[in-house]
């Protein structure tokens, strides 16, 4: 209803006329429409917990020391850097523009990731994505992207590759997001590779108390459009890993 609604008020837009579908009781009825709606997005935020949850979950189902090391680095990054999949690995897309091994800088006390290809980044204007360090050690993508990185050795070409420079793809990633989750006890119909995205900005504006600004910046939305990710606090606290 709401894509009807919108496309109804574009056509007004174009020929300079009024737009009804601004009126006050369009907008709250469209507001209660989507509260109301079971097609509402159903996927659910890794949080804190579940993510240090799934990270001892490797041990269990992967037994690959390199791919265990790799993974963990590539949830923690996912996360605290809010990343989008197609961000992090192929997909097979085109236009699709993984990170690179270039694109990776190690400092003292920090690590940061600096991309030029993301959505809405039409002028290609380089951001640079800040990770600081982690006061437990399990959760800290500043210690995890270093020991990824003392194995992948440096190589050029994506970040993220298995041995022999073969790229890792995004059915991996999720097939693998998927074997941890169901080993916690998790649904894996509700948690989805987004889920990291969602799980950071809920995170985000709930607990640590950031501006709207600052996760705008931290998630390189160009809108409030980062809002529709929120979660309520209670679901943030629950799962707690031990």
């Amino acid at each position: 209803m709401v894509t009807y609604v919108s496309a109804l008020g574009y056509v007004h837009k174009l020929n300079y006329d009024s737009d009804p579908t601004s009126a006050f009781l369009v907008q709250k009825t469209l507001a209660a429409t989507q509260r109301l709606s079971p097609g509402a997005d159903s996927r659910l935020p890794i949080t804190l917990p579940i993510l240090e949850q799934i990270i001892r979950a490797l041990k269990f189902t992967n037994s690959s020391k390199y791919e265990r090391v790799m993974l963990k680095a590539m949830f923690l990054t996912a996360f605290f850097g809010f990343f989008r999949i197609g961000e992090l690995v192929s997909n097979g897309a085109k236009g699709n523009h993984p990170i690179q091994y270039s694109q990776y800088t190690r400092h003292p006390q920090k690590t940061i990731i600096t991309i030029r290809h993301f959505k809405h980044n039409l002028s290609k204007v380089p951001h640079h994505v800040v990770f600081s360090p982690q006061s437990k050690s399990i959760l800290c993508p500043v210690d995890a992207l270093h020991q990824y990185m003392k194995l992948r050795g440096g190589t050029a070409g994506q970040l993220f590759l298995f041995p022999g420079n073969v790229n890792v793809v995004r059915s991996y990633f999720c097939a693998q997001l998927r074997g941890c989750l169901a080993f916690t006890n998790l649904d894996p119909k509700h948690y989805k590779s987004h889920s990291f995205r969602i799980g950071a900005a809920s995170y985000a504006a709930t607990i640590a108390g950031w501006t709207d600004a600052q996760i705008r910046h931290m998630g390189r939305w160009k809108s409030d459009a980062f809002k529709k990710y929120i979660r309520p606090v209670e679901s943030l606290s629950t799962n707690k890993a031990g």
